[in-house]
Order: structure tokens, then sequence, then C-alpha cells
């Protein structure tokens, strides 16, 4: 994937992201720094898109592996908001979270029971996610982040032009190197001195 590409992905992800990153971090500086975090780290998680998940499941997956989000005690929240917001599978959840499905059902039981069961109050837990203010600071983070990525990514272009440049000069060096011992050899060898006495003694 472009990094081009990469960048306008995100920017449309980013308010979504934004969103999971408050609620389970609960408060916006914090919130912020995650996203400007995954922003700058999440390129390399999917430069390829390469085992056929989506780019919003790749991302959401970097935003939790990058940050403390999945490390917090209620995962089962986080769980809970794909299965019910984002209308994830559970295959998919335990792709993004980076668990086993097993544990995947596990938390939504988990979350369920806590609830009592009451459906309307898990609909009223998961609600409260989309109300939640998007800051104007938003769109500066997901830019400094991307900033980052793209500075980043020039640096290591850099690296491998240099390296490849100084490939190359090795590769010619010793080029010549073998071509001076080549010609060395050949005007040392005594065959090659005899047939040159010859062709001068003929010219005489």
């Amino acid at each position: 994937m472009k990094l081009k590409v990469y960048a306008n992905l995100f920017r449309e992800q980013s308010e979504y992201l934004y969103r999971i990153a408050f609620f389970y971090l609960g408060d916006k500086q914090p919130a912020l720094e995650a996203v400007r975090t995954a922003a700058c780290e999440g390129f390399r998680r999917i430069r390829d898109l390469d085992d056929g998940q989506s780019f919003k499941l790749q991302i959401t997956r970097g935003l939790l592996a990058e940050s403390t989000i999945n490390q917090k005690p209620n995962r089962y929240l986080t769980a809970l908001y794909l299965r019910h917001m984002q209308k994830m599978e559970i295959g998919e959840i335990a792709y993004a979270m980076d668990i086993p499905e097993g544990s995947v059902k596990a938390y939504l039981d988990r979350a369920k029971a806590n609830m009592r069961q009451d459906t309307a109050e898990i609909g009223k837990e998961v609600r409260r996610v989309t109300a939640i203010d998007i800051p104007e600071e938003l769109s500066e983070a997901v830019e400094e982040g991307l900033d980052r990525l793209g500075k980043r990514e020039q640096r290591s272009s850099r690296r491998k032009f240099r390296k490849a440049c100084i490939s190359g000069a090795a590769l010619l060096v010793l080029a010549v190197l073998l071509g001076i011992g080549i010609y060395a050899g050949t005007r040392g060898n005594p065959e090659n001195r005899q047939g040159q006495e010859m062709v001068n003694l003929e010219d005489v």
C-alpha cells in the first residue's frame, strides 16, 4: 500500500479510532496521543494487507496494539463495542484484538452478565461511545502522526539509496581491481613476453 493511500484511509477512520481510544483511556489528551501514534506506526502493520483483512480491521488492531487500550482490565467493553456498534463478527473482533475467538465470546458473556442480561443497558453503554464529541485537535493529531510517518519513510528511503550507492561503488572498485589484476597478470606472463619479443624481431 502506498503512503498516500494509507494517509487518506486513516483520515477516514480517525473519528472511529478516537472514539475507541477516548472510551477506554477516559481523557481527551491520551486519546489524541493514541490516535497520533497509530497514524505513525500503523503503516508498518498494514503496508501490504496481504492477509485479506480490511483496512479498518488492520488499523483497529494497530491502535489496540500500539497503545495501552488493550492492556486495561475491561477488554470485554472493547469486544462489546466492536460487536454491537461496529457490527463485527466474532472472528473479526478476535483479529482486531489479537486474541482467540473463545476469549471474545467470554468477554461478551461477561459484559452481558455484568449488565444482568439487560440488552437495553448494553445498547446504552456502547452508544455512549458515539456521543463523544470529536475535538478540533483530532485533525491536527492525525496530521502530526502522518507527518512523522512521512519523515521516517523519507529517511528510510535515503538510507536505502545511500546503501545502494555504496554497494554500486564497491562493485565498481572491485571490477576495476580485477581488471588491473588481469592486465598485470597478462603482462607478467613469460609466454606473452616471448610472443611480444618475436613480434619485435619480425619488425626488425
